[in-house]
Parts: C-alpha cells; structure tokens; sequence
C-alpha cells in the first residue's frame, strides 16, 4: 500500500502514517478498524450526494440550496426550559404538523391571550425512539413560553426540560436535506467518542 494510494482512497495524512506503521508491526486490528472508519465516512458522504442530486432533481429546489446553510457542531450547556409540550406517535410531517398545529391553538385561546403568555424561543421537536422510525415515530413538539399557561387539552402539559450538555448544530435549508445536519452530528459524537 503507497501513501499515494491511501491518500487518493481520502486517508488524512495522520491517519496514513497510523496505518503504516501498523503495516510495519502487523497491526491488522487497527488497519481494519482504519479501513471501516474510512467505509463510514464514503457512505454517509455518497447518502449526501444522492440527497443533495434528489434536491437538484426538484425544479423548485434551486433557490432554497442557495440559502441553505449549516454551522459546525459545537458543545454546549443549555438552562432548564420551560415549555408546552405535544407527544404523538406516527410519521414526522403529519404528526410535527398536527402537534404544532395543536399547540398554537392552545397558545392563541383567549385564556391565553388575556394572561399574557409569551413564547420565549424557537418552537422543536424531540425524538425520543433510540432509532430512526419512518411510521410510528415517538414526537414531542414543544414551544418555550412564559407565564400563566392554561391548558385545556389533557394530552397538552408544561412542564420543565431539563438542562444539561449537548451537541448541537444549526440547519438552514431544504427539509430533504436535513440528513446533511444528522450526519454532521453523529460524526463528529463518533469522533469525540460521546456516549
């Protein structure tokens, strides 16, 4: 194996000298665990090709790729949050649709309205499956609000998020080309060996 092989294969420089010096001791676990890293990285980089192509495939696509935008993953403390908060299962658009939906009805009641509840920060979503679902997703959508809420709807409650340490990125763009930010993410945890 040549440096300018490992190099055209997309091996960054320290991994290429990781490599071959495990040639040299006959280290064929770290090689391995190498070549399978390298395979993770092509595969999700050929899952963004192919979105980024269906993108380009949508006639009205064109204009939204060119406000689309993404930062880097950063680490960060949030504070305890306190929201409204919808949880559903079923499929992402219709349920994220109808929970938020359900949710701002319940912000605009005249209740409400009257006692001056205010929305504190950008309206989210939560995923609590430990997988991707496509049917049968397990949603929470929530809304950060202050002051006196009434809710009148059971599945509807406030209650407080706890605080604590994530990971987190900031997409601007397409929905089909959200999964460039999910991969973004779950590389640099893998990388960063977060749990």
């Amino acid at each position: 194996v040549s440096i300018k092989t490992l190099c055209g294969i997309g091996f960054p420089l320290n991994e290429i000298g990781m490599i071959l010096s495990a040639k040299d001791l006959n280290d064929i676990t770290l090689i391995r665990t190498l070549f399978e890293k390298r395979r993770r990285e092509i595969r999700s980089e050929v899952q963004r090709l192919q979105q980024i192509e269906a993108i380009l495939e949508e006639t009205d696509a064109s204009l939204e790729m060119m406000y689309m935008s993404m930062s880097e993953p950063v680490v960060k403390e949030v504070a305890q949050l306190r929201v409204m908060s919808k949880r559903e299962k079923g499929g992402y658009a219709e349920t994220i649709s109808k929970l938020l939906t359900e949710l701002c009805a319940q912000l605009a009641s005249p209740e409400n309205q009257n006692a001056g509840v205010k929305i504190t920060g950008p309206v989210f979503a939560m995923y609590h499956d430990c997988e991707y679902k496509e049917k049968d997703a397990d949603i929470e959508c929530v809304v950060p609000v202050a002051g006196r809420v009434v809710v009148n709807d059971p599945s509807t409650e406030v209650k407080n998020l706890p605080g604590g340490t994530f990971l987190s990125l900031i997409y601007k763009g397409p929905y089909p080309a959200i999964h460039d930010g999910w991969t973004r993410v779950y590389t640099y945890a893998d990388e960063k060996k977060f749990v």
